[in-house]
């Protein structure tokens, strides 16, 4: 059975309390189409805005079907480049989300979204490396492309909403050729790297600009009569 890795693109709750001199600035980073894995046929649409407000980034990611049909919000906010909070509204499973971090810890909140009752919560210790969310994993990487490219790897932690904990990952350099780097995503951890399957994110490091990003994502697919995770091949465009 394959660990949830629940990654895919994030932000949150935007809570600005105090009033800044700097200008709210808002603006499109990416939007693309989601097929699966194979890419054999398109199954979702996304967009995603950001607005910095001094210290603090806030952005949204808003996710379609084909038909225009609302599945899934996932908000960001950081705070000096850290963050403050997650939200995912998930709402092909009815589920709604909160990572809240509190000084040295998480707090993780699941609830039913139509019935807004809690269905479960758990509070963990903030990890000691950089801590990624959902879309999030993308900052990463146009933050650290270049020591990526020089063959370094990269620890981080995802804080994964449904399993409410973190688990050690690390990025890694597959190739890098004719501007094209290819980025390997694995679990820190060698025994739970046998259940996981190795994320790709291709990044162009002539335009510095994300290409793809493929492997398991926050959306789910029904089939079977039931849901289940997708995992997906993510086609990433640079307005």
């Amino acid at each position: 059975m394959k660990l949830t890795t629940q990654l895919l693109f994030s932000s949150t709750l935007i809570l600005f309390l105090q009033p800044s001199q700097a200008k709210d600035t808002e603006k499109k980073l990416y939007e693309g189409k989601i097929s699966d894995s194979h890419q054999k046929k398109e199954y979702f649409k996304f967009t995603q805005l950001q607005k910095i407000n001094g210290n603090k980034t806030y952005s949204k990611v808003v996710y379609h079907d084909l038909n225009d049909k609302l599945v899934l919000i996932e908000e960001i906010e950081t705070i000096n480049d850290k963050l403050n909070r997650y939200i995912i509204t998930q709402h092909q499973i009815d589920r709604r989300a909160e990572v809240i971090r509190q000084e040295d810890k998480l707090v993780f909140n699941l609830k039913s979204l139509s019935e807004n009752t809690e269905i479960k919560s758990e509070t963990k210790d903030v990890p000691d490396v950089p801590l990624v969310v959902g879309s999030s994993i993308f900052h990463l990487v146009t933050q650290n492309w270049q020591r990526i490219a020089k063959g370094k790897d990269v620890d981080f932690s995802i804080a994964l909403w449904a399993r409410q904990d973190t688990i050690g990952f690390y990025l890694r350099k597959k190739s890098h050729k004719s501007g094209i780097l290819i980025i390997e995503m694995l679990p820190s951890n060698f025994f739970i790297r046998q259940f996981v399957d190795t994320i790709e994110i291709v990044f162009n490091t002539r335009t510095e600009q994300l290409v793809s990003y493929k492997g398991r994502t926050n959306l789910m697919i029904h089939s079977e009569q039931e849901w289940n995770e997708f995992d997906g091949f993510i086609k990433i465009n640079s307005p």
